[in-house]
């Protein structure tokens, strides 16, 4: 379906995109949240499902030896019994159970980073409230600036990725319309 461009005969935005998309079908299920999501959940099942093996291996051939205080890399106690380690893997892999989003971890950490320095520049502080629909317009207005200029530029592969993103943008827009979140 390659639409061959003759002279100042380029595709509408709409041909454009229905282009761009026939192209990058294969692409379109690989990048949504749902499938996302069901291989963090898949992954989430292989952990708890292998720690439950572990722990049961551990209670047949070792039991005494996790009785003992788990370290950290510097050497200080971390818990008073290994044990403690084995079932904090099981109470995080239970998505039902909120205490580990009281837990520290590298990504809480980076992530408190991350919001700490958006607090020392509060952007929203600075500018006069624009409502959801204002800043979804916002948005689109800016990626159809970007990959115009990607365009005017010659790079139309990256800026088929900006087709792309704009097409599921328009897509989510229709469904808060349909469902009446857009007013």
């Amino acid at each position: 379906m390659n639409k061959e461009i003759i002279g100042d005969d380029y595709p509408t935005y709409e041909d454009s995109v229905k282009l761009t998309l026939a192209e990058r079908e294969p692409r379109k299920s690989a990048v949504t949240d749902k499938i996302l999501l069901s291989r963090v959940l898949h992954r989430l099942a292989c952990i708890e499902t292998d720690i439950k093996i572990i722990a049961r291996h551990i209670e047949n051939t070792c039991p005494k030896q996790f009785e003992q205080p788990s370290r950290n890399e510097d050497g200080s106690v971390y818990a008073e019994c290994a044990w403690h380690n084995i079932s904090n893997i099981e109470i995080a892999c239970d998505l039902n159970d909120d205490s580990p989003l009281d837990w520290e971890s590298r990504v809480k950490t980076n992530l408190n980073k991350a919001n700490r320095k958006m607090s020392e520049y509060d952007t929203l502080e600075q500018h006069s409230p624009m409502t959801l629909r204002e800043v979804f317009e916002k948005v689109r207005e800016g990626c159809q600036m970007h990959m115009n200029q990607l365009d005017e530029k010659g790079y139309c592969s990256e800026s088929d990725d900006y087709v792309v993103a704009l097409a599921f943008f328009e897509d989510y827009i229709e469904g808060l319309k349909r469902n009446g979140a857009w007013e």
